[in-house]
């Protein structure tokens, strides 16, 4: 029998393999793989047809791929997953890492909001939530705060936190040696432990803003017990910190040579609170903006807050870092003092100088777009606060207008209006920071257009707040209020709080605002906080004891790198890590969405 092998290849071949072939045989045959492909093709097919087909199968099979993918990424999710590390760039040097003595450094408050812990907390949205307390409660008075702790409470050394260290802090806050500035808000407070996890405080007044007072950073009694008040500022354990906040001291490192501090943190993986994604976060310390600007142009860090200016600008351009931008319960006025100028006290005269401002200007010239309009205390994350509170009163005619109705007539050999021979002329008061040197210029130019005549003084910070705010000796004067974090306005506005150490720097005394202030104080309906606020509006409106002027606005500059920030509001600039805890680098994919 003869049997006859047939190559397979050649029992596929048709007619036109002879030919010298198409494009499509010529490509074809130079892969190995295809031509073995085409022997799996029926034999009735041409060549061509099975390179046609072929394409069509693997076209098919991409897009069954494709429409796969497109499932699972439609039907699933990126999460957070733990690891990395991030390094900012701060100005200033920390001193002392002490919640009780952080609060006029900034570089100090910084640290002190990652390392420890209160007993309750802002979340990102400004909402207070618990951190060392699980939940509390207020009796119907007002008076009575019970809190209750967490369990399982750990210091960063690994000892037991009680409700005796809450008691321990308190009571070194209200001790007479005591050194710093929280003093006047424990001094009316009452503190007792009730057992291990439970602590009560009684004030002597219904406070409905307490809570922000317990954001007070506890301290570890353990640790501090032996140190005697006195000696607070110059106690080691300062550089040295133990908390218990979602990150814990690790090292601090300084480069003499560089001027340069550097704090490093790391993750407390027995935080009680939502443990944070990033392991590890360096901050590192520069002298002044320039040696901050030079060490961002060289990427030795990935974060900064608060860079303004031209060159910040272009800095954020060529490194391709996004901007995130965060709101402050700040505001920038003038603030008259009607007892030191018969002039001011015309309220024709207040009226004038308030429609002269061009606010508008000194928001593009001097905060590069980085302020909001304001012409009121009553700022936009107020209750109550609607768009016309923020509305740019600017008219230099009716300006013009109230001052002739005021009698005030312009000279027009001097350019000063004028009333009974007396110029129409006051002085304004100011720091000699640059920013408001540039504000009060731009002031004096408007009011100049006008017929007022300003001549100007500026003082060192240290100087105007020893030699002029405190015993109000000005006629006018430029300055920032911040609000603090409950944006409480009492301080700042009622009558009670017209001489020193109060902050009612225009001394204004109104009894209707008096009861809307106090009223506040002591309501938790943000409705009712809501009509008192607009009441005061008009108030504010008509009587115009001060020339609101901007809402300072903060950036933060950051890597792309670092995912997970969220806008918000930061009553100081710590604020900008109240979500530190959803920061992350790395993610990974979920199912479901």
């Amino acid at each position: 029998m003869i049997i006859i092998r047939r190559d397979p290849i050649s029992r596929l071949r048709s007619p036109r393999d002879g030919e010298k072939g198409s494009f499509f045989s010529k490509l074809f045959n130079k892969f190995s793989f295809f031509r073995y492909y085409l022997k799996l093709v029926p034999a009735t097919l041409t060549r061509r047809d099975k390179i046609i087909v072929t394409i069509l199968i693997w076209v098919i099979l991409i897009s069954v791929m494709g429409l796969g993918l497109r499932f699972y990424l439609n039907h699933s999710h990126i999460v957070p997953a733990s690891g990395g590390s991030y390094v900012e760039g701060v100005v200033g040097k920390p001193k002392y890492i002490n919640p009780l003595l952080c609060q006029t450094n900034d570089a100090d408050r910084d640290l002190c909001s990652l390392i420890f812990a209160g007993l309750v907390k802002y979340n990102v949205n400004r909402q207070i939530e618990g951190d060392l307390a699980e939940k509390w409660k207020v009796d119907r008075s007002g008076r009575i705060y019970t809190f209750y702790l967490k369990d399982n409470l750990k210091w960063q050394d690994g000892q037991e936190l009680t409700a005796y260290d809450v008691v321990f802090t308190i009571q070194l806050i209200q001790h007479p040696d005591y050194p710093g500035t929280l003093k006047t808000s424990w001094n009316k407070v009452k503190v007792k432990a009730l057992d291990k996890k439970t602590v009560c405080f009684t004030l002597q007044d219904a406070y409905t803003d307490f809570l922000s007072n317990a954001m007070v950073g506890i301290l570890p009694k353990h640790l501090w017990e032996k140190v005697d008040p006195k000696n607070l500022l110059t106690a080691e354990r300062n550089l040295n910190p133990v908390g218990a906040g979602p990150y814990r001291y690790k090292e601090l490192q300084i480069k003499e040579a560089e001027n340069l501090v550097m704090v490093r943190l790391v993750r407390f993986n027995d935080y009680r609170g939502k443990k944070p994604y990033l392991d590890e976060i360096t901050l590192r310390f520069y002298p002044d903006l320039e040696r901050l600007r030079t060490a961002l142009s060289k990427k030795e860090f990935e974060g900064t807050f608060d860079l303004k200016g031209k060159e910040a600008r272009k800095l954020t351009q060529d490194l391709g870092y996004p901007e995130y931008h965060f709101g402050t319960p700040q505001y920038i006025a003038v603030f008259f003092n009607q007892q030191k100028s018969d002039i001011l006290e015309d309220p024709l005269v207040r009226k004038a100088l308030n429609l002269s401002v061009e606010r508008n200007k000194i928001i593009r010239e001097i905060f590069d777009g980085e302020a909001n309009l304001i012409n009121s205390p009553i700022l936009s994350h107020f209750p109550g606060f609607q768009k016309s509170f923020a509305r740019n009163p600017y008219n230099s005619r009716q300006a013009q207008k109230l001052l002739l109705q005021a009698g005030f007539r312009l000279n027009k050999q001097t350019g000063v209006r004028e009333k009974a021979g007396k110029k129409l002329a006051f002085s304004l008061v100011t720091s000699d920071q640059d920013e408001f040197i540039r504000v009060a210029e731009s002031l004096r130019s408007d009011f100049e257009k006008v017929g007022v005549e300003v001549s100007l003084k500026i003082y060192t910070v240290g100087s105007i707040q020893q030699d002029q705010i405190r015993p109000r000796d000005y006629q006018a004067l430029l300055f920032g209020e911040n609000l603090g974090p409950d944006s409480d306005l009492y301080p700042f506005w009622h009558s009670t709080q017209v001489s020193d150490p109060g902050l009612n720097l225009s001394l204004f005394s109104n009894s209707e605002a008096d009861i809307l202030l106090e009223a506040n104080r002591q309501t938790r309906s943000l409705k009712q906080k809501g009509r008192n606020n607009q009441e005061l509006f008009k108030i504010f409106s008509r009587e115009i004891p001060a020339i609101f002027l901007v809402n300072p606005t903060k950036k933060y500059l950051i890597s792309s790198r670092i995912k997970g920030i969220r806008e918000g509001m930061v009553a100081t600039p710590a604020d900008r890590f109240l979500g530190i805890s959803e920061w992350y680098i790395r993610g990974e994919r979920e199912w479901g969405k």
